[in-house]
C-alpha cells in the first residue's frame, strides 16, 4: 500500500510539473514575418503594476539559416509598442537609456528548425484595458491580445 501511495503521489508530481511547462509556454497567437522566412510566437503578455512584460518565440520552420535584425539602424526598439485605445506605450528604458528588453545590435541568426526567445517591458496602458495590439518590425501586428493581470 505504501509503495502504491508513493508512485501515486510521484505520478501526481510529475503531471502538475508538465502542465506547469505547457502552461509557461503557451502560444497565445502566431504571426508571419513578412518575408515569410519565420514565424513569430506571442507566448505571455504579463502586467504588473505599471508595466507589461510581452515574451515572444522568434521561431525558424525551415531547414535552413535565417537571419532577423532585432533593432534598427541605431540599435534602439522604437519600432516596437503596444498599442490601446489609440495610444502607443513603448519599450522602457533604464537609468542609462537601454531598453528593457535584449541587447541585441546587430542580426540574430536562428538555426533550422530553431528558435530564439525575446521578451520586451512596456509601460503598462491603464487598468480598465484588457487587450493590446502588440506591433514589432516585419512582423504581422498582434492584435486582441489579451493581458493577464498578476
Amino acid at each position: 500500500m505504501r509503495a502504491i501511495l508513493h508512485r501515486f503521489s510521484i505520478g501526481l508530481l510529475v503531471l502538475v510539473f508538465a502542465s506547469f511547462l505547457q502552461a509557461e509556454d503557451k502560444v497565445l497567437q502566431t504571426q508571419e514575418s513578412s518575408n515569410g522566412f519565420f514565424k513569430v510566437q506571442l507566448v505571455n503578455c504579463k502586467r504588473k503594476g505599471d508595466k507589461v512584460t510581452i515574451r515572444l518565440k522568434i521561431v525558424n520552420p525551415s531547414n535552413k539559416h535565417v537571419r532577423y535584425c532585432l533593432c534598427n539602424d541605431n540599435g534602439g526598439y522604437d519600432r516596437y509598442y503596444l498599442i490601446a485605445k489609440d495610444k502607443k506605450y513603448f519599450i522602457l528604458k533604464d537609468s542609462e537609456g537601454r531598453a528593457l528588453a535584449p541587447q541585441i545590435y546587430e542580426w540574430v541568426e536562428i538555426a533550422p528548425k530553431g528558435v530564439y526567445n525575446w521578451w520586451g517591458k512596456f509601460t503598462a496602458p491603464p487598468k480598465d484595458i484588457k487587450k493590446i495590439t502588440f506591433i514589432m518590425p516585419n512582423v504581422m501586428p498582434f492584435e486582441d491580445i489579451s493581458i493577464t493581470d498578476e
